[in-house]
């Protein structure tokens, strides 16, 4: 890797404030890329070929479910790639929280889509009941067969480990570059920016935490059955776009309060 000095770029048009110190692609990427590859070929590959009408509806009726398992994978490689081009480390500690993220990436692909073909199922399944239409009704109906309503609680901790283990892992990989901000010469915006994604991303894990524990206590501690507290726990979820918005306000804020102190911004040295 270049000395950082040669790598710094002042404020990128494609990433806003923050300078790119990754050079091009490292070793780390490449094995990473060929993960999220093979994971999203695992993913087409759980679709199956269609060799009959009856598959063929079914595969298209899956479609929903493979799209958002599709986004979350991309969601997450989009994380990492930004996370690699802003602070460029390859260091021990940056290979080992990697790892762990890729494998978490490569065994969750079966259970995400699982989870979401079932979830999705059974609530389109109400649509396809109230219309008439038998290709959904069917896909509704082998949902119900593959997951038991007291199997829902069980289900519902899996994915949510899955999910606090993604985003701990980011937020472990931004508090290391934070930790070697000399090193990496962050500005004070830099150093502002890193530390709210640390916030971040714990944020997105406290609400995995909480979908786990709504559903528990729904379950075991209320009496509710145990498939409505799945449910009520996936759509819990959803609380994902009220956090990141209030986060975003604070970040906002933030910038504005630091856009009256001076950011001092080392010299980049011609390449």
């Amino acid at each position: 890797m270049r000395p950082i000095e040669q790598l710094l770029k002042p404020h990128p048009d494609r990433d806003g404030s923050f300078r790119w110190r990754g050079d091009g692609v490292s070793r780390i990427e490449g094995l990473s890329d060929a993960v999220f590859g093979f994971g999203l070929a695992l993913l087409v590959a759980s679709l199956g070929v269609p060799r009959t009408y009856a598959d063929l509806t079914k595969m298209l009726v899956s479609f929903p479910a493979f799209a958002a398992t599709f986004g979350l994978l991309i969601a997450i490689w989009s994380a990492q790639y930004k996370f690699f081009r802003r602070y460029g480390l390859e260091d021990a500690q940056t290979i080992r929280l990697n790892v762990v993220l890729l494998l978490v990436v490569v065994f969750y692909v079966y259970p995400l889509m699982f989870l979401f073909n079932t979830f999705i199922a059974l609530w389109l399944g109400m649509i396809g009941f109230a219309l008439r239409i038998q290709p959904i009704i069917d896909q509704a109906r082998e949902a119900q067969r593959a997951l038991k309503p007291e199997q829902w609680p069980a289900v519902m901790v899996v994915f949510g480990a899955g999910y606090v283990a993604v985003f701990a892992v980011f937020a472990l990989l931004h508090r290391h570059a934070l930790r070697r901000a000399e090193e990496l010469r962050l500005d004070a915006l830099e150093t502002l920016e890193t530390r709210y994604a640390i916030r971040e991303h714990l944020l997105k894990a406290s609400v995995a935490v909480f979908s786990v524990t709504i559903t528990l206590v729904l379950t075991y501690g209320v009496g509710w059955p145990p498939s409505f507290a799945g449910m009520v726990g996936g759509f819990s979820y959803a609380l994902t776009g009220p956090v990141m918005s209030f986060h975003f306000r604070g970040v906002k804020r933030a910038r504005q309060a630091l856009a009256g102190t001076p950011v001092t911004v080392e010299p980049v040295a011609a390449s």
